[in-house]
């Protein structure tokens, strides 16, 4: 149980951090168009 709980925990992380990352990718295009 403690295993796969660790793999879900590192899934989540995982998966939080791509989306931050998209949101930034999206933040740095929008401010290069304005400029």
């Amino acid at each position: 149980m403690e295993r796969e709980e660790g793999v879900f925990y590192i899934a989540r992380l995982m998966q939080t951090r791509a989306e931050d990352g998209n949101h930034t990718l999206t933040e740095l295009r929008g401010r290069i168009r304005r400029i």
